[in-house]
């Protein structure tokens, strides 16, 4: 954000610190103060009902100084609705209802699951009124003041926010105040986008042209200079107010402390929010889709998405499909908990992979062949083809670096984003995960040999895709079966399916195991021999994610016993992605920690052999 003096837009006097908007105190203090009569008080229940003979109002929800609102019930359809009703007053000037009722008109042209949907409007018996939607729930500033929300649930609050104004971006509508009050939050915690009484509707606002259009500590610097000119960026800056306050609970100013260092949030969200809350409009997102990726990709380690396994035997694909099938065995008699058997080595302090892997873009996603000399990967860097490519580094041998990374090409890459790389260990079959046709799914692509250029990638069936978030694939090493984890139940949750040749469809997918829900939130990895299986969890504690690992010794049992990766790789950072090479020895993965290019960046770590404790 500038740094030094400003100027406030409103009076041009030179200040030091604001809040976001720019304006001085001494304006805020007149916006706040400026003189008017109090509102009328809202039209009694009994008043309002002799008006409608078709609605029975039920009670009033709510009011403000312009208008009040009205829960009720249609008696035709028994459907509860909310009707929003111009005072008297108001209703009688026809500058004001007619503004009311182009409110109405451009909200009754979104019909989206995140806005507050409209039934009718227009004059009954005098009144101005506007039917829509009723929302069983809160505003966000209530939703906020019953307790913090975590980061988790302020990407996804935002994310949604994200859809509904791309929605109506797309149909030329600015909302143009967007604040916690504008948003509600139903009982099921989805989000519903309210109140376009400020909104501009093409090039026509349903404001005058003069008129302080938003609210002065979520506005837009040119909402301030311009409020004829304001676009769609204008409530993308709004937005990123919106989030920061969510993210740290309080309003951002010009020099505002990042949410990483305030809150110790993901070091991601910084970049989100600096990108929102730019001054210039052409310097923001340009798009609320583009911010909505950027969101998903930040939340989607939380239930990771970026986990890459080289492959794992075919013997052990077969197995996991058994396992997926077979009944629950009886339940044993209670006996003491089993203790893990004791390692006689631990992870090594982790080791970047360098500036020739790593960029401060942010790489994530690690997969290694099988013979250890070509490692695949996502990145934001530049020059791709979009927001994220698939990318390869090769190496001459396992103890050299790898090279420059190149883009995998047009015919896996697109404009969209491409993430999730997942390579069979002979090194024929490529599955990832890309957003190209709207909701994230698994794609596939196949060459003839390990040196050949891919073919084009396609959708790898129906057996595997839903409407629903598929993510963090996983292949055999003859690339027949297929491990994903997908969206599809109640929770996340592993599935697996099969099919009889690289150049057919994968058949229907069945649930992995009885622990799949489990180990779904980690998108676990297998290593090459399938005595191995990587994952990553939460930590509550730090805000980040740790890795663990379980040894499958116990085929009764094989996810018997999970062991963290120890102190000198787990600490306060956000580490994912955990993939093992062929050697059993070495284990990559992404993490946000210090010491990289920027990050995430790419790392890796080492089994070796346990220090002798002091004496």
């Amino acid at each position: 954000m500038p740094n030094g003096s400003h100027t406030c837009p409103r009076c041009h006097a030179p200040i030091t610190v604001s809040l976001l908007g720019g304006e001085c105190a001494a304006c805020l203090a007149r916006l706040a103060t400026r003189p008017g009569t109090s509102p009328p008080p809202p039209l009694p229940v009994a008043d309002v009902q002799a008006h409608f003979a078709d609605l029975e109002v039920l009670e009033l929800i709510g009011s403000g100084g312009m208008a009040s609102v009205y829960k009720v019930r249609k008696t035709d359809l028994g459907r509860i609705a909310a009707m929003k009703i111009l005072s008297p007053d108001q209703a009688a000037d026809p500058e004001v209802a007619g503004r009311f009722l182009r409110e109405a008109q451009a909200q009754a042209q979104l019909s989206h699951p995140h806005v507050v949907g409209v039934y009718d409007y227009g004059r009954s018996n005098g009144m101005v009124f506007l039917l829509m939607e009723y929302v069983d729930g809160v505003t966000l500033r209530e939703f906020t003041h019953s307790g913090r929300v975590t980061p988790r649930e302020c990407l996804r609050i935002v994310g949604q926010i994200c859809d509904a104004l791309q929605y109506a971006h797309d149909r030329h509508v600015v909302h143009r105040d967007i604040k916690p009050e504008n948003v509600l939050v139903d009982r099921d915690g989805n989000v519903k986008l309210a109140d376009f009484g400020l909104a501009k509707y093409g090039d026509t606002p349903l404001t005058d042209v003069g008129d302080r259009m938003g609210t002065a500590r979520y506005m837009a610097p040119e909402q301030w200079a311009n409020t004829a000119a304001v676009d769609h960026r204008a409530d993308l800056y709004s937005l990123g107010v919106l989030f920061y306050e969510l993210l740290t609970g309080e309003l951002p100013a010009i020099q505002f402390t990042p949410p990483s260092a305030k809150v110790g949030a993901d070091r991601r969200l910084d970049r989100v929010v600096s990108k929102s809350l730019q001054e210039k409009p052409d310097e923001r997102y340009q798009h609320a889709a583009d911010m909505r990726t950027d969101v998903d990709r930040i939340a989607a380690p939380r239930r990771p998405w970026g986990w890459i396994a080289a492959g794992v035997m075919l013997v052990v694909a077969a197995a996991a499909v058994a396992v997926a099938m077979k009944p629950p065995a009886p339940a044993a008699a209670p006996t003491s908990p089993p203790t893990a058997p004791a390692e006689e080595w631990e992870w090594s302090t982790p080791e970047n992979l360098g500036a020739g892997v790593n960029t401060a873009a942010g790489e994530q996603s690690p997969c290694v062949s099988a013979d250890g000399l070509t490692l695949w990967f996502a990145s934001d860097r530049p020059g791709g083809f979009g927001k994220s490519d698939l990318y390869a580094a090769t190496r001459v041998a396992v103890d050299q670096p790898f090279g420059d990374p190149v883009a995998l090409g047009p015919g896996i890459n697109s404009p969209a984003d491409e993430i999730d790389p997942c390579v069979s260990a002979d090194g024929r079959t490529l599955a990832f995960v890309t957003n190209r046709r709207g909701v994230f799914a698994i794609w596939m692509a196949q060459r003839s040999d390990p040196a050949a250029p891919w073919d084009e990638a396609t959708p790898a069936g129906s057996g595997v895709n839903t409407r629903y978030f598929n993510y963090r694939p996983w292949l055999s090493a003859d690339g027949l079966s297929l491990t994903f984890v997908s969206k599809r139940a109640p929770m996340d949750t592993i599935w697996v399916c099969r099919r009889a040749s690289t150049v057919e469809a994968f058949g229907p997918a069945v649930p992995f195991g009885e622990k799949s829900d489990q180990l779904a939130m980690g998108g676990p990895s297998f290593s090459f021999d399938g005595k191995w299986m990587l994952f990553n969890r939460h930590n509550h504690r730090h805000s980040g994610d740790l890795l663990w690992f379980a040894r499958l010794d116990d085929p009764a049992d094989p996810y018997r016993f999970f062991k963290s990766f120890g102190p000198k790789v787990n600490g306060p950072n956000i580490d994912t992605n955990p993939v093992m090479a062929a050697d059993g020895q070495t284990v990559y993965f992404a993490s946000d920690r210090p010491g990289g290019q920027g990050g995430p960046d790419l790392w890796l770590t080492r089994r070796v052999p346990k220090a002798a404790p002091d004496r």
